[in-house]
């Protein structure tokens, strides 16, 4: 008897992981939300994205689509089994579209409209 107050036994815990706000886990990999104007999908951009070890650039091509996931290669979870093996990070594009526009920015987009108008009659561009 190692204590005064009984026999050894079996200890359980258990453990409750609380959600992040950021990542969302699914198995080894992690995804994540980031939103993107309109003109950093259609100018394409670089932007700052928060992984599990940090800040990294991720470039966004010019004409990339909204709702595109990118990948991070190796920046998920560490494999339990494998040391040097991880999963990976998903970047989903997340477009937020402007509640509100200056007259200047809409003055812009009805610029940009009819320019696609005229390309799309087959106009010059």
């Amino acid at each position: 008897d190692d204590s005064p107050e009984g026999p050894p036994g079996n200890l359980f815990v258990q453990i409750q992981v609380e959600e992040d706000p950021y990542f969302r886990r699914q198995g080894d990999d992690v995804h994540v939300r980031v939103p993107v104007s309109l003109a950093q999908l259609v100018l394409g951009a670089r932007l700052d994205v928060l992984t599990l070890e940090g800040m990294v650039e991720l470039t966004v091509k010019a004409g990339t689509a909204p709702d595109t996931q990118l990948l991070l290669k190796g920046k998920g979870v560490r494999r339990l089994q494998a040391s040097n093996a991880r999963g990976n990070q998903y970047v989903h594009l997340d477009l937020q579209m402007p509640r509100r526009l200056t007259e200047r920015q809409r003055e812009l987009m009805r610029e940009f409209q009819e320019e696609e108008e005229r390309h799309a009659a087959g106009g010059a561009s």
